[in-house]
C-alpha cells in the first residue's frame, strides 16, 4: 500500500504529509510528549496515505482495523525513541513519495 501511495501522491498531499510530520516531531520535543497531538497527526498522516493509495475498501477496513483507545494506550507506552523510530519510518515515506513526484509527476 505504501509503495502504490508513494508513487500516487499528489505535490498537495506531499504538502500536508511533511505538515503532519513536523507537527508529530513538535509534539514529542517537549519536556512531556504531547501524545495528542502525537496520535491526531499520526493519524492525519495516515489517512494521507489511505487516499493517496486511492482504494475506498482499504479505507473503509483501516478504520474499523484502528480501535483508537488501543492505540491510545500503546502510544502511551511509546518511549521518546519509539515516537522518533515512527517518524523517521514516515520520512521515509516521504522521501519515497518526493522522489516518485519528481520521475513521474501526478497530474492533480
Amino acid at each position: 500500500m505504501a509503495r502504490h501511495a508513494a508513487g500516487a501522491m499528489t505535490s498537495e498531499m506531499l504538502h500536508k504529509l511533511k505538515a503532519t510530520s513536523a507537527a508529530s516531531r513538535a509534539a514529542i520535543a517537549t519536556p512531556v510528549p504531547d501524545i495528542d497531538c502525537f496520535l491526531q497527526e499520526n493519524s492525519d498522516f495516515h489517512g494521507l496515505i489511505l487516499e493517496a493509495a486511492g482504494s475506498d475498501l482499504l479505507v473503509t477496513m483501516m478504520r474499523r482495523l484502528m480501535f483508537v483507545p488501543i492505540v491510545y494506550r500503546t502510544a502511551q507506552r511509546y518511549t521518546r525513541q519509539r515516537m522518533k523510530q515512527s517518524l523517521a519510518d514516515h520520512d521515509s515515506l516521504i522521501a519515497a513519495s518526493n522522489h516518485a513526484i519528481q520521475v513521474w509527476p501526478v497530474q492533480s
